[in-house]
């Protein structure tokens, strides 16, 4: 027992000194609501450990009690949900990620909320191209997935245009994919027992709001 107490304070002390890490910044981006009016922020900081060549960068989310969501942990929770839902399997295929197919969104998907996580998809006009725009223009901290060729932006508002088909999904509510009518100008539908998605067109831009 007293030996394998030594070489686990071994590894302890091999991890603590083979990694180093800056200091979490805000990075002053719009983070995805968190509770009722409420939003996360988006910290950021470097790491580097024995091996890499350059410090490696990561991207947290922080609730308003301080509590830290990593981009790994986000990017695990979104491959085990695509894993086991069904939908993902009418998008198209284009080669592998890590063995597993990467799938051709016909959506501009886009992290609006955690703690539920909930996903908003805009229908692309090209299915081959993003209405967000090139990915170092969006103004947004964003996440990946093993499942998926490109990347989730986390952000609240999405480029709309009329009659363009919306849609949504939660990891955390269940498998399915929902659909969003809001040719009204307005749309809602709720994430908990109290709580609620909205979302508003505004001219050329769908706004989502938690209430």
């Amino acid at each position: 027992m007293k030996l394998a107490h030594q070489g686990a304070l071994l590894i302890v002390l091999i991890v603590l000194v083979g990694c180093t890490a800056t200091v979490w910044k805000d990075t002053g981006l719009p983070g995805p609501w968190c509770s009722p009016d409420t939003r996360a922020h988006i910290l950021y900081r470097t790491v580097n450990s024995i091996g890499m060549s350059n410090p490696q960068g990561e991207m947290a989310l922080a609730e308003k009690l301080g509590v830290k969501k990593s981009e790994f942990v986000l990017h695990d929770e979104l491959d085990k949900y695509f894993s086991k839902c069904t939908f993902i399997n009418q998008w198209p295929t284009h080669g592998t990620i890590n063995s597993i197919p990467a799938h051709e969104s016909p959506f501009d998907l886009c992290m609006v909320s955690i703690n539920p996580m909930v996903i908003v998809g805009v229908k692309r006009q090209n299915p081959e191209v993003s209405s967000l725009g090139p990915m170092d223009t969006w103004g947004s901290a964003f996440i990946g997935s093993s499942y998926l060729l490109d990347e989730v932006a986390i952000r609240t508002q999405l480029p709309y245009y009329p009659s363009a088909n919306i849609v949504w999904f939660s990891p955390d509510i269940d498998y399915d994919l929902h659909q969003v009518d809001v040719s009204s100008g307005t749309a809602s539908f709720a994430i908990g027992k109290n709580e609620k998605i909205v979302a508003v067109v505004e001219g050329g831009h769908l706004t989502i709001l938690r209430k």
